[in-house]
């Protein structure tokens, strides 16, 4: 089992974001240092995901499902944050070509959800931040897992 857990997160670490001919996309939302980008992103809360770039390239953001297009901004090279709506197609967040040095930021909005699952046989209440589980109910046997959000 410890070698399957360890294949699925080097499969997952070489998921988060990929270079090639069609530019960078970016499909999970983690941070990564690469040859040709830096990507910074922040546990749930205000700051913005930053996309810094080292190459000419474009860019697509995969967008979470709850993350509307017009509750989407972002700013490119420090200018004033606008909308997205107009470029997010088909869930992601795209841009042409950019050049070396651009810092891209997206801001997604804030989502809080509480939902009851049934995990093997015991009903839990799992309080959501965005993707993020912050609080389990009731809270784990020995050593409290979550409980740890910070606004």
């Amino acid at each position: 089992m410890a070698g399957g857990a360890l294949q699925a997160i080097c499969e997952a670490w070489e998921a988060i974001a990929n270079v090639d001919e069609a530019g960078l996309r970016v499909d999970l939302l983690f941070s990564r240092r690469d040859p040709a980008f830096d990507l910074t992103c922040p546990p749930p809360g205000p700051a913005p995901i930053i996309v810094r770039l080292r190459e000419q390239t474009t860019l697509r953001v995969r967008m979470p499902s709850w993350a509307q297009p017009p509750a989407v901004t972002y700013a490119i090279n420090g200018s004033p944050p606008a909308s997205a709506a107009d470029v997010i197609i088909d869930g992601y967040f795209e841009l042409g070509e950019l050049p070396p040095k651009s810092t891209v930021e997206l801001w997604l909005p804030s989502r809080r959800e509480t939902t009851r699952e049934l995990i093997g046989g015991q009903q839990y209440e799992i309080d959501w931040h965005n993707d993020t589980v912050v609080d389990m109910r009731p809270p784990a046997r020995f050593q409290a897992l979550y409980g740890l959000d910070a606004d």
